[in-house]
């Protein structure tokens, strides 16, 4: 029970839209939960009541609630309050009992046919569960079983130049054991990536967890020709279509972001922006003036990451193909859930680029060139894999020397 404990509360999420309060409008609002498998559902919901002169829970709210879904369908889990009355929920666990996945969407209903979005199309495998808190929002935990079973995957890359010290290069487009990955045509809106398909050949890709467990990344081992600091990235969301020379806004809305944050689900705790060059670019100076428009992770619009004068987080002189540069998000901001528009305000010249998001998954130092260092995960079980990651690797470099990359991935489901 302490391990159950402790894993719960090394899992739990900060990270939620604010308070979900039903008001008695007409039509008064419900919450509801869709659900896309008859596997079971158990529910759990408590609230408090508060009526109009303030007197705090009425005498028809119980204040609790409980139920079990066992069919595909639209289930009113919390049903709307009395006249002249709020209602304020305080907590909800959503646990999957059954013995496939389901797939659950919990809206606000406020009239027929007119729904506010609380969280979207999140998968709970057999035993998972979801929560709600007030003031933290949502969060998932893990299924926990008593088998553990493991899988390694070698990967390697040959790169090509990278830009100056302490830029960032991807090896995306490198091939190597893997093949190279490219994000394709999706437009500027983007696409989810899938590692587990075709489309995202040439990441470092594991097949999703078994029915009941969660993979793990555990350890990883690698060398390389040149000393660099090198991290591994699940990348989530990647476009195509951004117009180098365009210093006006470029319209993105990114499609919807995959389930994949810091907390398995899709606000976006942990994801970060970049643009990686495609092709080599042709500004000749330094450009630190560009800007990115995105909603946060709590729901909050209008946010603006940018970049600055400071070596790396600006595109350098002539940016060579494989670059990377990160966006700052603005300040306070912990994540990222879609994207709205990019203005690079200075051209770029020429080349091709890419917008991205990716969440960090493990830094790899490599402090000698030819031998190999190993990074075991020791916190917890690991850094959760969600199903469909896919991984590429990075370097903060320390030199413009091509690099060759090997090395091993090592995973525990549980």
């Amino acid at each position: 029970m302490k391990k159950l404990i402790t894993l719960l509360l090394f899992l739990s999420a900060l990270q939620g839209y604010g308070q979900i309060v039903l008001t008695d409008d007409s039509p008064a609002h419900t919450l509801e939960c869709v659900t896309t498998s008859t596997s079971g559902i158990d529910y759990r919901i408590t609230w408090f009541d508060e009526t109009s002169s303030g007197a705090g829970i009425g005498s028809s709210a119980p204040g609790t609630g409980m139920g079990e879904i066992t069919t595909a369908t639209t289930t009113t889990i919390l049903g709307a309050p009395a006249t002249a009355t709020t209602r304020t929920v305080q907590s909800i666990t959503l646990t999957n009992i059954g013995a496939e996945e389901n797939t659950l969407t919990i809206n606000v209903d406020v009239s027929a046919g007119a729904e506010y979005n609380e969280i979207n199309s999140i998968t709970l495998k057999p035993n998972e569960s979801l929560y709600y808190n007030t003031g933290k929002g949502w969060s998932r935990s893990p299924a926990l079983t008593s088998t553990v079973t493991g899988l390694t995957y070698a990967f390697g890359k040959t790169g090509t130049a990278a830009d100056a010290a302490a830029y960032w290069y991807g090896f995306w487009k490198d091939t190597g054991v893997l093949g190279a990955w490219v994000p394709g045509t999706p437009g500027l809106a983007g696409r989810a990536t899938d590692g587990t398909t075709t489309t995202d050949a040439g990441c470092i890709y594991f097949p999703d967890a078994g029915a009941g467990k969660v993979r793990y990344l555990s350890e990883v081992s690698m060398d390389a020709t040149v000393a660099h600091a090198y991290s591994l990235w699940d990348v989530v969301w990647v476009n195509s279509g951004l117009v180098v020379t365009t210093t006006t806004g470029q319209t993105i809305n990114s499609v919807a972001f995959p389930a994949r944050d810091a907390d398995g689900t899709v606000n976006g705790r942990g994801y970060c922006i970049g643009i990686y060059a495609v092709g080599a670019l042709g500004n000749a100076g330094v450009v630190s003036n560009s800007t990115i428009t995105y909603t946060n992770n709590l729901g909050t619009g209008s946010r603006t990451a940018t970049l600055n004068a400071t070596v790396p987080n600006n595109f350098p002189a002539t940016p060579v193909i494989g670059t990377v540069v990160w966006f700052e998000l603005q300040a306070g901001d912990e994540g990222v859930q879609s994207i709205q528009t990019v203005t690079l305000n200075t051209t770029l010249t020429s080349g091709t680029a890419s917008v991205f998001v990716a969440r960090k998954l493990v830094d790899v130092p490599v402090s000698v060139a030819n031998l190999s260092f190993s990074k075991q995960i020791n916190y917890g079980n690991g850094v959760v894999l969600y199903d469909n990651a896919c991984i590429l690797p990075f370097a903060r470099v320390s030199a413009t020397t091509a690099t060759v990359i090997n090395g091993s991935v090592t995973t525990v489901e549980r």
